[in-house]
């Protein structure tokens, strides 16, 4: 169902100084949507009639930076920054006042800011330190007597190595001297007719 249009000399609200319009709507009931006066400046005399009282135009400025701010926020001085807007390296507004108005973004296109430092992490806690130490010290046991494993076996190892070479060298030996002739070498007489 759409309601009826009515014009907008008949439906000015005398309180709040709008001028409202009847719109269609899916319910059957129709409501008054607040439209803004043909006469009229811009956001604040908007606002200043809609409810009252003048916005803060401060919060919809956009962020600029002054000569100060702009030296701060990249850590160089106030006197290169000036130099970078003089040879036409970052673009910048002069003021009334004879001071800079500077973008963010064009000042840190070239200029890096300053980085950000993180704040040292607190302190752990105690209880969590001392369940910390306890674990590394059971994995340091543990190490150490694998550590110790290990030794024995090496140990073992170069004695069972010495052993056999020592049975090879006596076996050898052995080896030689059955080889070897063992036998008296004959007695020749002096006489070589004998």
């Amino acid at each position: 169902m759409l309601a009826c249009r009515i014009s907008p000399a008949k439906a000015h609200n005398a309180s709040t100084g709008l001028l409202c319009a009847i719109m269609p709507h899916p319910s059957p009931f129709p409501f008054l949507v607040p439209r803004v006066p043909p006469t009229g400046g811009g956001l604040a005399n908007r606002q200043s009639r809609v409810t009252g009282v003048k916005p803060n135009l401060k919060r919809f400025a956009p962020m600029t930076y002054s000569l100060g701010q702009a030296a701060k926020a990249t850590g160089k001085s106030k006197m290169t920054i000036q130099r970078a807007i003089q040879k036409n390296v970052i673009s910048a507004t002069r003021n009334a006042n004879g001071s800079y108005t500077i973008d963010p973004s064009e000042l840190h296109r070239v200029f890096d800011p300053i980085p950000v430092l993180k704040l040292p992490e607190p302190p752990p806690d105690p209880a969590l330190l001392k369940q910390e130490i306890e674990f590394l010290r059971e994995k340091l046991a543990e190490r150490d007597k694998q550590d110790a494993d290990k030794n024995a076996v090496i140990d073992d190892l170069r004695r069972r190595l010495d052993q056999e070479g020592e049975e090879r060298r006596k076996t050898l030996a052995q080896l030689t001297a059955l080889l070897t002739d063992q036998r008296e070498p004959l007695r020749r007489s002096w006489w070589p007719w004998w």
